[in-house]
């Protein structure tokens, strides 16, 4: 599960918060978007699953500056998304 940060410092207003209960804190880094400019830094974070969808669609968590919400989408892998990166022990 990942949860925004907490504070209104990195978020655009209104900023707001998430519960605190993820090992993983969202910060808002935008995304590159399909025409090879970034979008959204400051407003959204998104993440991509190991999940596939498709040949052409992956799955990805996305966190918006306007509530404490995580959403699922099936978005094209030529998204530039952020990546989390888990070590299995």
């Amino acid at each position: 599960m990942i949860y925004k940060s907490t504070g209104k410092t990195l978020w655009l207003s209104p900023g707001t918060d998430a519960p605190k209960s993820s090992g993983f804190i969202g910060l808002p880094g935008g995304y590159l978007g399909s025409s090879v400019a970034f979008n959204g830094i400051g407003t959204n974070g998104a993440w991509w699953s190991s999940t596939q969808n498709d040949a052409t669609g992956a799955w990805c968590s996305y966190l918006y500056y306007l509530n404490g919400l995580a959403y699922k989408y099936d978005y094209y892998k030529i998204y530039g998304f952020s990546v989390r990166c888990i070590k299995d022990l």
